[in-house]
C-alpha cells in the first residue's frame, strides 16, 4: 500500500510542478518582454482560474498523502521495532513462552512467577563472571592522581 501511495505523491508532485509553471504570473514578469506584453494564452481566458483550482486541489491531495503515508510508515516501523525488542528480550533471559508484550500477562497466563527463572540465570552466569571481573581489575593500569602544588 505505501508503494503505490509513494507512486501516487510522485505523479502528482509532477503534475503540481506542470500545472505551477503554467500559471501566468500576476504582473506579465518575463512573458511580456517577448511578446511585447501581450498577455492572451492559447488556453483562452479562463484558463488562468482552471489552473489556480487545480493547483489548490493537488495541493490538497498531495498534503493528505503525505501525512497518510508518514502515518503508514511510522506504524509499520513501530510495529517491527516491537516485535524485535520482544524477541531480544526473550533470547537474553531464554525463559521461553514466559515473555510477553504485557509484563503482567506472563505471570497472569501460567500461574508463575518469572523471577525464580531469572535468579537461576543470575547464579549460572555468577561463577563465571566474578573471576573475569577480578582479572580485568588485576590487568586494569593503575592511574594516580595528578600531584598539586601547593
Amino acid at each position: 500500500m505505501s508503494g503505490f501511495l509513494t507512486f501516487v505523491l510522485v505523479i502528482v508532485s509532477i503534475v503540481i510542478v506542470i500545472a505551477v509553471i503554467m500559471q501566468p504570473s500576476k504582473d506579465g514578469g518575463l512573458g511580456g518582454l517577448a511578446s511585447g506584453g501581450v498577455t492572451d494564452s492559447v488556453f483562452g481566458a479562463g484558463r488562468n482560474e482552471f489552473l489556480t483550482k487545480a493547483t489548490w486541489v493537488l495541493m490538497v491531495v498531495f498534503l493528505a498523502g503525505s501525512l497518510a503515508l508518514a502515518k503508514m510508515e511510522t506504524s509499520q516501523r513501530l510495529a517491527k521495532e516491537s516485535e524485535v525488542n520482544k524477541k531480544s528480550a526473550a533470547e537474553e533471559i531464554d525463559l521461553g513462552d514466559d515473555i510477553t508484550a504485557e509484563p503482567k500477562s506472563a505471570i497472569e497466563s501460567t500461574g508463575e512467577n518469572v523471577a525464580p527463572k531469572v535468579e537461576e540465570k543470575i547464579e549460572e552466569v555468577a561463577p563465571v563472571a566474578k573471576p573475569e571481573a577480578e582479572k580485568a581489575k588485576e590487568e586494569a593500569p593503575k592511574v594516580e592522581p595528578p600531584a598539586t602544588d601547593k
